[in-house]
């Protein structure tokens, strides 16, 4: 092939350029270069003993035996050159004798290119027996024909049937965004192999076809455990839709699951159904003697983060134990934990109004720990109706409790209740332990302030 005379000069500079490891220089006449060569070029263009074929000798001299460095950046460079490198990389990844680290530059490099000869190269590599090595190799034609997206998807479909390949075809599929992908993960969601069907679930459910969502509640029922898993993701993905009630009676079953891993997720994709439905569901479980308690934290958390008012009152309902089933310290200070982090605006009132309900009740009776939590929440509630509940705990014997009240009464409201303390520390009505504790709070302001 006879080169223009621009291109001989920017092939001589690039050859300059890549002897002196000057990439800076290599990315602006390969950006020129770019517009210049021909988009495909065969094997006997590039053979010839011309500028062009100088040009190619001298990079692929950086792939075979440049030092790791300079061959990253030269395979960030190699692809401005355009379509033309195609058939010299694919040739260096076929040649089995070459050195693995060359191979696979040559792997990566050809992942920007979608033509023909790219897709069928990366396809032969899959179906071939691999080496000890060459199983990094695959991973990278994997994801460049996962990047392929459509144009791939012939090659990939016409390799499904075959049982030895099938996992790797379904691995490349899962991570494809096209609609027309969602037919052959369809097939494999029915597959034999739990491998291909986790994989096919699982991207399934970021497709909004009339045709998946039979499939992941069908998947629900799946004798093994992540199948049933990725239903559950896929399903709490959905959010509110029109069969959400259904759904979350399905998600509901799934919280008995003898998999605790896929009772856990239920509860979290229940909390994304913010309906007095889901909560009634996550609440039932929440009563069961027998669910566990790793599964009751977690139900506990997605009532949460429904934030709807009656998932707080299920909440209040269940600590204070009106169902008769003994509830345990870890679930109990769950509960208050939840409380205290409530951030919509119109629950925070009544996440208060329980927290200092609870307070009040026994609190020389309450836990070390769970009286903590109980603070640190209303503390993060920021009501200022809880300032005189936590100027009474300065008078609590235990240094930490006094500790955390002051922190809570500052992040609440520091002035008002600096104001207050000071009052207070000049009234004669109160005990002397409160006295001591309100002189301990002044002295930490003071030191805040300092």
């Amino acid at each position: 092939m006879t080169v223009s005379p621009q291109t001989s000069i920017l092939l001589e500079q690039a050859c300059f350029a890549i002897q002196q490891r000057d990439w800076f220089s290599l990315s602006q006449q390969f950006n020129q270069l770019s517009s210049l060569l021909p988009p495909t070029l065969t094997p006997e263009d590039w053979n010839e003993e011309s500028e062009l074929h100088h040009f190619l000798l001298t990079a692929l001299d950086v792939l075979e035996s440049g030092d790791f460095y300079d061959r990253w950046e030269f395979a960030k460079l190699l692809p401005l050159v355009g379509e033309s490198v195609v058939p010299s990389l694919v040739a260096i990844l076929q040649d089995e004798t070459a050195e693995w680290e060359t191979r696979w530059f040559a792997a990566r490099i050809l992942t920007n290119f979608q033509t023909p000869l790219v897709l069928e190269t990366l396809v032969q590599l899959l179906t071939q027996p691999t080496s000890e090595g060459e199983g990094d190799l695959q991973e990278i034609a994997i994801e460049a024909l996962a990047n392929m997206g459509e144009v791939a998807l012939p090659a990939l479909i016409s390799l499904l049937p075959n049982a030895h390949f099938r996992l790797t075809i379904v691995r490349i599929l899962a991570q494809m965004r096209c609609p027309e992908v969602v037919e052959p993960l369809l097939q494999a969601a029915h597959g034999s192999a739990p491998e291909s069907r986790v994989l096919a679930i699982a991207a399934l459910g970021r497709f909004h076809d009339p045709r998946v969502l039979p499939i992941l509640q069908a998947a629900l029922q799946d004798p093994i455990a992540s199948v049933r898993r990725e239903a559950v993701i896929a399903l709490g993905l959905r959010g509110n839709q029109d069969t959400a009630e259904t759904i979350v009676q399905q998600l509901g079953d799934r919280l008995r699951d003898p998999d605790e891993a896929v009772g856990q997720q239920a509860a979290l994709a229940l909390s994304r159904y913010q309906s007095q439905f889901a909560a009634t569901t996550l609440f039932q479980a929440l009563t069961q003697p027998d669910t566990p308690v790793a599964l009751q934290i977690e139900v506990v958390r997605a009532l949460g983060w429904l934030n709807i008012p009656f998932a707080l009152e299920c909440l209040y309902k269940r600590f204070t134990n009106l169902e008769g089933v003994e509830l345990s310290t870890p679930v109990r200070r769950e509960i208050i934990t939840v409380l205290g982090r409530v951030n919509h605006p119109d629950l925070k009132s009544r996440a208060v109004n329980i927290l200092l309900e609870v307070l009040r009740s026994n609190p020389r009776d309450q836990d070390r720990e769970t009286r903590q939590i109980i603070i640190v929440g209303l503390g993060q509630l920021g009501d200022p109706r809880s300032i005189e509940d936590l100027i009474a705990l300065l008078a609590d014997p235990d240094p930490g409790i006094q500790l955390h009240a002051i922190a809570a009464l500052q992040q609440i409201d520091a002035l008002r209740a600096y104001q207050q303390l000071e009052t207070l520390a000049r009234s004669k009505a109160i005990s002397d332990s409160l006295r001591q504790g309100i002189f301990k709070a002044l002295q930490e302001w003071s030191r805040a302030s300092a």
